[in-house]
């Protein structure tokens, strides 16, 4: 399982995607359709986590597709929270944001990078033993 799918509570106000090692861009959008799909069938606002902590590997273009995603999200997800470990990928997002908010000023990207599961839950607004308990 290279990408795995799931909510966090029974409320449905929190979509947990984990990405392992060696996934794809296939991968990734079947889970991307998957995620979408779920989020538009719930009538309320959704926060999404994406934890791609132990991940040390991206496709190539990553960060062309998840603008892409991001700007073709369902309209009830209110922030996208990604669990990133590399330096790198937070250096290129990081250019990437300034260029893209440079070409469109009124661009609003609904997603924060950090670097651990707690500093997601926190943000996200719930208890870190949630994502712990299905994280491990």
């Amino acid at each position: 399982m290279s990408i795995q799918v799931q909510w966090l509570n029974t409320e449905k106000t929190v979509l947990y995607i984990r990405f392992y090692n060696h996934w794809t861009l296939d991968n990734y959008y079947t889970a991307l359709e998957r995620a979408n799909r779920w989020i538009e069938q719930v009538g309320h606002t959704v926060q999404v986590i994406a934890d791609l902590h132990d991940v040390t590997t991206f496709p190539v273009g990553l960060l062309t597709h998840t603008r892409n995603a991001l700007q073709s999200r369902p309209r009830n997800v209110r922030l996208v929270v990604v669990v990133v470990t590399s330096k790198a990928i937070v250096q290129m997002y990081q250019n990437a944001i300034r260029f893209y908010k440079h070409g469109h000023p009124d661009a609003h990207v609904p997603l924060r990078l950090v670097n651990n599961v707690s500093e997601a839950c926190r943000l996200i607004g719930i208890r870190a033993e949630m994502l712990q308990e299905i994280s491990s």
